[in-house]
């Protein structure tokens, strides 16, 4: 064989073997890409998830202060209306406490007025005999 026959085999052999080597790292490159495109694409299917997630605690904690003041609403109204139900008993218990002590001291002052005049009335000559008597100067009293 010629020498230029020996080196253009030669070169041809390195061109073949740098041609495989090229396959094989343009393969390898194109398996870390794609691995590495599944990461990226974890990555990013986590991080949506992520954001659902953080969306959804958000709705929730808005959620869960509107019922919270809801609930604390309902308690303050139904606290109010025992505290009313309370004060209208214990006004109406009042007022008839105090009708029954106007209408006892009525009784009494009836009881009263009705013993006075019943004493006036077993005096009543005796009384205006001393009247007469004092208008018309006959006694001292």
């Amino acid at each position: 064989m010629p020498k230029n026959a020996k080196k253009e085999k030669q070169a041809a052999a390195e061109n073949e073997r740098i041609q495989r080597e090229l396959e094989e790292t343009r393969k390898k490159l194109a398996a870390e890409t794609a691995a590495d495109m599944i990461v990226l694409r974890a990555l990013l299917d986590a991080e949506k998830q992520a954001r659902g997630i953080e969306q959804a605690a958000d709705d929730y904690s808005v959620g869960v202060e509107w019922r919270l003041t809801e609930s604390e609403r309902e308690i303050d109204a139904a606290v109010r209306a025992k505290v009313r139900a309370e004060v209208e008993k214990d006004a109406a218990e009042a007022a008839k406490r105090s009708d029954e002590q106007i209408a006892a001291v009525r009784k009494e002052a009836e009881a009263k007025c009705a013993e006075i005049s019943a004493r006036f009335e077993a005096r009543r000559g005796e009384y205006a005999d001393k009247v007469f008597n004092l208008v018309i100067g006959a006694a001292n009293e």
